[in-house]
């Protein structure tokens, strides 16, 4: 079992045990979410604590597995990460305080992804990822290329102190952002795609640092247009795994997410701090572009 770890002076990273420990509202009644990202079925895809989410009508659901019934959480839109909606869940000051992103293809939502995570409390964090693929038509062959955003969040944030004379031993924590940019290639001549998140950088409390890119290793593409990853630094260096579908005809869209450990974070923290339970969760839902394009301001 880990323990909380203080970074600097007013941020904290939380040991990433996925032991199931947190308080919940066991009271509430289950909605029925269709166990997926926002359309029938199940998740094409999961990461982490979360076992499903719904964005429907701009508002986001997300179930996380926590000890006995799962947790239902609805968020309040608050704002955007990378041009990804940002929302926020917190009971009382003295809960756990959530953060979601989530994004989606189009209105009728081929491709649905969400991101989830608090920034801890009682030395523990829960987050994760969903995605869920809708209509899906692969070209006969040739290469697509997609290009776009990627938003995470990552479990070091600054307390939240939450007031009324509580005690410093149940303030909560929030998370920290992180942007970037994603380029992924698909060769559907042999069902194979790779590609990368450059440019990324995370606001853990005190301003955006840069932080080193990383790629998404080649993986095969399956029949139903979904795949999965491992994810390196440019040295080969292994820091975490994706997951991903495609969706649209023709592919017209394809969306990832991501799990990154702490070996994404080179040279972030002072030296001396143990960083082994970092954990960034991420996505993207991304459309086409020409080649000539991909790269170009929009």
């Amino acid at each position: 079992m880990k323990r909380m770890l203080y970074l600097v002076s007013t941020l904290a990273l939380l040991a990433a045990c996925n032991d199931r420990s947190a308080a919940t509202n066991d009271e509430v009644e289950q909605p029925d979410t269709g166990g997926g990202a926002g359309s029938d079925g199940g998740p094409t895809a999961s990461l982490g604590d979360v076992d499903s989410g719904t964005l429907e009508d701009g508002v986001v659901t997300v179930v996380v597995a926590l000890d006995g019934e799962d947790a239902i959480q609805e968020y309040a839109l608050t704002g955007n990460v990378n041009g990804y909606a940002r929302y926020d869940q917190q009971e009382t000051s003295i809960n756990r305080a959530f953060t979601a992103i989530a994004g989606s293809s189009s209105e009728e939502n081929e491709l649905v992804a969400i991101v989830t995570m608090d920034g801890g409390q009682f030395n523990r964090f829960f987050g994760g990822a969903v995605l869920e693929q809708g209509d899906f038509s692969a070209p006969a062959s040739g290469f697509s290329y997609y290009s776009g955003n990627y938003a995470g969040l990552v479990n070091v944030g600054s307390p939240l102190p939450p007031g009324g004379g509580a005690p410093d031993a149940v303030t909560p924590f929030g998370v920290g952002e992180v942007v970037g940019s994603v380029y992924l290639i698909a060769d559907f001549t042999d069902n194979a795609t790779e590609g990368t998140i450059y440019g990324r950088q995370v606001d853990i409390g005190n301003g955006f640092q840069d932080l080193e890119d990383v790629v998404l290793i080649a993986t095969d593409i399956a029949a139903d247009g979904t795949f999965n990853g491992s994810v390196e630094l440019g040295d080969l260096t292994g820091v975490g795994t994706y997951s991903g579908a495609f969706g649209g005809d023709d592919a017209t869209y394809v969306g990832g997410i991501v799990a990154l450990g702490d070996g994404a974070y080179v040279d972030i923290f002072e030296e001396g701090v143990d960083t082994s339970n970092l954990q960034e969760y991420g996505l993207f839902v991304i459309g086409q572009c020409e080649p000539a394009s991909c790269f170009s301001a929009p």
